[in-house]
């Protein structure tokens, strides 16, 4: 049963930000192990979240990836001979190394923040000043200072975009995702029910 965390998204930056204070919360290490336990506090925040709330629309992709990357660490710590792509490893292991560098990010903020609170890092001194005057010559004034900009900005080529068609792909949902991870799961687990009722049914007969 997963430990109900309430939290504003106001006190993130991102989605990984929030996965992190997930993981920090529970006192858990960054690794494959910690990402699985966290995996459902992490789908019940998204769900618990207004899909129409600014924040979530912002990072909806970003959500979605780090979602789909826990549930697939979570099935193969369930299912350890569910096969993953090289594409879906380094997904993997690129989450764990953000993570590691967030955490970096927030030790080293917290040491800063510290010293500019606790230390006086300015000093005060007898400096002179230099007076910066702007002195035009009489030719210059406001029409020959015009007609220079206008000079200027006739010299810059124009510069035509073509604007492509962008296929705008269907956003998927935390459901629908789930469905086609869960796919994948029972195809793995049927090749393991049939290998080992195989292997069974080999031993059984080598015993006759």
């Amino acid at each position: 049963m997963s430990t109900q965390y309430i939290y504003k998204t106001e006190n993130f930056e991102g989605p990984l930000d929030i996965l992190l204070s997930l993981i920090e919360k529970r006192k858990l290490l960054i690794n494959q192990v910690s990402l699985s336990v966290i995996t459902e506090d992490f789908i019940n925040f998204i769900k618990g979240l207004d899909q129409d709330d600014e924040f979530y629309l912002k990072h909806k992709t970003q959500f979605l990836s780090i979602a789909s990357i826990l549930l697939l660490i979570k099935s193969k710590s369930l299912l350890p001979n569910l096969e993953t792509t090289t594409e879906e490893n380094v997904e993997i292991e690129d989450l764990e190394r953000r993570l590691k560098i967030l955490t970096l990010m927030r030790e080293y903020g917290q040491k800063i923040d510290v010293m500019f609170n606790t230390k006086n890092l300015y000093f005060q001194g007898n400096f002179k000043k230099d007076i910066v005057l702007f002195t035009p010559t009489p030719d210059i004034n406001f029409d020959t200072l015009k007609e220079g900009i206008y000079k200027i900005l006739s010299k810059i080529p124009k510069i035509e975009k073509e604007i492509d068609k962008v296929k705008i792909k269907k956003s998927i949902s935390i459901e629908e995702m789930m469905d086609k991870l869960s796919d994948r799961i029972k195809g793995a687990f049927n090749m393991k029910f049939t290998t080992f009722s195989g292997g069974s049914r080999k031993k059984f007969e080598n015993e006759e």
